[in-house]
């Protein structure tokens, strides 16, 4: 990968350190530091098996991130070598986890939960992203996703369009234009396959927008092969042409269509996008968009901006402006 400096697992070869030779260890360090980096507080028991080596009781404390499990480095007959971890992660910020482990936060939050099982080659200081097999789950609360528009994240936010589709949708939404955008719940599960992340139910919650993602991302080849739904929150802004919603006047809210549609509402405006290409260059297409509204509805609201000029929203008349908006005569 071009991100990172761990080898492809492809040309990867593990220390040659047996977990057979190492003997009962009660450890507890205060503070670990490994040249200039600064590892925190870390205790745990090892014990001899079998197989390998045993460790309980872990609880690691970095930088205010807290590690705690179980971890099993074992050796098999034809010497091959392999860490499997249990336990979970728990910090306050998410950018603080990103920084322990050597990244570059584009994220924040007020809580991060992450629980996991998952095994890589070799031994338990070999850990790294690319080369994980196994299951996690994560929660994030109440943060920030930093400039949007300037990381490898933001380059595929760019590639959604928004702009376009707020233009079409006749909307006022500079959300999504500001470099940071808060979030209220980031959730979800990924399984790891020597690289290759299985995005399954990512769920993002924000004032600005709801996400739902699945997909796979390859994390050597920097590959995106992710299906994505996005629900605008149009309830206060929509404003539709009187055609397109069967003779209620141009000037009707949203709340009118609420009302029409009811619990379909959120269905009315998400937006189906197939994401592919690289984070570097992501090709992302609109697969479906507003399925369940009448066919005289989609037609007006996807519409190309073209059309839109050539066909101006008409101006309501006293006659058909709500009654809240009429003036009393003189």
């Amino acid at each position: 990968s071009a991100e990172t400096s761990v080898e492809p697992y492809s040309v990867w070869q593990p220390a040659d350190v047996s977990p057979l030779l190492i003997p009962p260890l009660d450890v507890r360090i205060d503070d670990f530091s490994v040249g200039e980096a600064q590892l925190g507080q870390w205790r745990f028991m090892a014990r001899p098996v079998q197989s390998g080596l045993q460790i309980s009781e872990l609880l690691a404390k970095v930088d205010g991130v807290t590690l705690s499990g179980s971890a099993m480095w074992s050796e098999d007959q034809n010497k091959e070598r392999k860490t499997r971890f249990e336990g979970k992660l728990v910090a306050g910020n998410a950018a603080d986890a990103i920084a322990a482990m050597g990244g570059t936060p584009t994220i924040s939050s007020k809580s991060a939960n992450a629980k996991g099982n998952v095994t890589w080659p070799g031994a338990p200081f070999e850990f790294a992203v690319p080369r994980l097999t196994g299951d996690l789950s994560l929660k994030l609360k109440d943060g920030v996703f930093y400039n949007v528009s300037s990381n490898a994240a933001g380059k595929l936010w760019g590639a959604l369009n928004f702009e376009t589709l707020m233009r079409r949708l006749q909307l006022d939404f500079d959300d999504l234009s500001e470099s940071e955008m808060v979030y209220d719940e980031l959730s979800g599960n990924i399984n790891l396959d020597k690289g290759i992340l299985n995005l399954k139910q990512i769920k993002l919650n924000s004032p600005a927008i709801k996400m739902y993602a699945e997909g796979k991302v390859d994390i050597e080849h920097d590959a995106l092969d992710l299906g994505l739904d996005v629900t605008l929150p149009v309830t206060r802004n929509l404003v539709l042409p009187a055609a397109v919603i069967g003779g209620v006047p141009a000037a009707a809210t949203a709340y009118v269509v609420e009302k029409m549609f009811g619990e379909q509402f959120d269905k009315l405006t998400t937006i189906k996008y197939q994401i592919k290409g690289t984070f570097e260059q992501p090709q992302v297409a609109v697969k479906d968009s507003f399925s369940i509204i009448p066919k005289q509805v989609g037609e007006a609201v996807m519409r190309n901006d073209k059309d839109a000029a050539r066909q101006p929203n008409p101006q309501p008349t006293p006659n058909s402006m709500p009654e809240a908006q009429q003036e009393s005569p003189p």
